[in-house]
């Protein structure tokens, strides 16, 4: 199977001017997790919304006022369209990164991620997430404490017809999101056990809908104070496998 039977077309760009909480609304909108960052029209890097969590959010920088070129990972990695599934896994595996933008004549025609080659070829898992015996950083966890708690906001605040669709799509993202975090750190018991209770409250959501709000209020809740609680401590000993991007300015590339 080649890259361009699985890529995802077309790609969405945006220029690097762009502020930060634009480009999120537009991630929003599209339904995508990334953004093709140009200049002067040409492709120079790419934002994801976990760029997005760990260099904004979880640093309390104004979105309004940081540009996406700020935050961009570059240079681009690309693949040909013609290059086989195997051969992208073994790129994202040697590069370390989730998504490859796809070359064709020397045109970018579509990006391809790690969940498209997971959901044609299953036995990529093993190459693309080895597995670590350390607990997941707490910059991992930046992206999912900030869905965790949309939710929690969005349980409070909405009504429950509103409450009930949005949080059945963030529980939904969460477990997709855990899913893949404890697949690459499988000793971490204390992510597992935050999977096993998202998705509990996410099955309750979708079988019993507005039934099930107040009792989802205080246990997302509570699991939000337990989340940012393993966060907290994790920011304070030095126990934890990064694998990922790094609080601090590196000269690694990353995407």
């Amino acid at each position: 199977m080649k890259v361009r039977d699985v890529m995802s077309t077309p790609i969405i760009t945006e220029d690097g001017d762009t502020t930060v909480d634009l480009g999120a609304s537009i991630l929003e909108a599209m339904g995508v997790g990334s953004l093709v960052v140009t200049e002067d029209g040409v492709p120079v890097g790419i934002v994801t919304e976990r760029d997005m969590a760990l260099k904004v959010l979880s640093k309390n920088r104004p979105a309004a006022e940081v540009k996406l070129k700020e935050i961009m990972s570059f240079p681009l990695i690309t693949i040909d369209a013609d290059a086989s599934v195997d051969d992208a896994g073994k790129l994202m595996a040697e590069k370390r990164v989730r998504r490859l933008l796809v070359e064709e004549d020397g045109e970018i025609v579509g990006i391809v991620t790690v969940r498209d080659l997971l959901t044609h070829e299953p036995e990529l898992v093993e190459e693309i997430y080895p597995t670590v015996k350390t607990p997941a950083s707490p910059y991992r966890l930046a992206g999912v404490e900030d869905c965790l708690r949309r939710c929690v906001y969005t349980l409070k605040a909405e009504s429950r017809e509103v409450a009930v669709e949005k949080c059945k799509e963030l529980l939904g993202k969460l477990e997709k999101d855990l899913g893949e975090l404890t697949s690459y750190y499988e000793k971490d018991e204390e992510l597992r056990d935050i999977l096993t209770k998202v998705e509990s409250l996410s099955k309750r959501m979708k079988e019993m809908g507005a039934e099930a709000i107040e009792d989802l209020k205080k246990e997302s809740d509570a699991l939000l104070t337990d989340l940012r609680h393993i966060i907290r401590w994790r920011k304070l000993t030095s126990t934890t496998s990064l694998g990922g991007e790094l609080p601090f300015k590196s000269r690694r590339t990353r995407i």
